[in-house]
């Protein structure tokens, strides 16, 4: 039997009449080792370093980027992200500036980051040691509160 063969991206692809021979195999996940996570962290962090970074009110929208009609209840200029290793990276928060004003009351419920442009990455806020993505001083904030990032981590899993 000879199967059809298409390039598409430089990848050749083999094309299947009958898929019956695949009923009970397992496919496997992905895995990428600790390089290739910080490689693609390095591609994070260039991207969103020196973007915006905004704390919100309410639920993280379902999707990253979704549209949300949350308060602000900070906002920060990004400095920087450190030398990602073992698959995380931290944002550089010595090189902020620190702390920020908080024009608006509520409690924190989570986070964007933004490149400036269209690319977007929403995060889990918690206080300090509470163990989201992104951890501030107190989650329960008052309009002319000073509020300081006391980490942000951004995690690239091995699957």
């Amino acid at each position: 039997m000879t199967l059809p063969l298409i390039l598409v991206a430089g990848c050749y692809i083999l094309l299947f009449n009958d898929f019956s021979f695949f009923k009970d195999t397992e496919i496997m996940a992905v895995k990428i080792t600790a390089g290739v996570r910080d490689a693609l962290l390095y591609t994070v962090g260039q991207d969103f370093g020196y973007g915006s970074l905004h704390v919100y009110t309410g639920t993280q929208p379902a999707s990253a980027g979704g549209t949300h009609s949350d308060t602000t209840l900070a906002s920060w200029t990004l400095a920087g992200f450190n030398t990602a290793s073992g698959g995380s990276m931290a944002l550089n928060v010595g090189a902020l500036t620190q702390p920020v004003t908080a024009p608006a009351t509520g409690t924190a419920g989570w986070a964007r980051a933004t490149d400036n442009s269209t690319k977007q990455l929403d995060m889990v806020v918690t206080a300090t040691g509470g163990g989201g993505d992104l951890e501030i001083n107190d989650v329960n904030i008052v309009t002319s509160d000073s509020v300081n990032i006391t980490s942000l981590t951004i995690l690239m899993p091995e699957t």
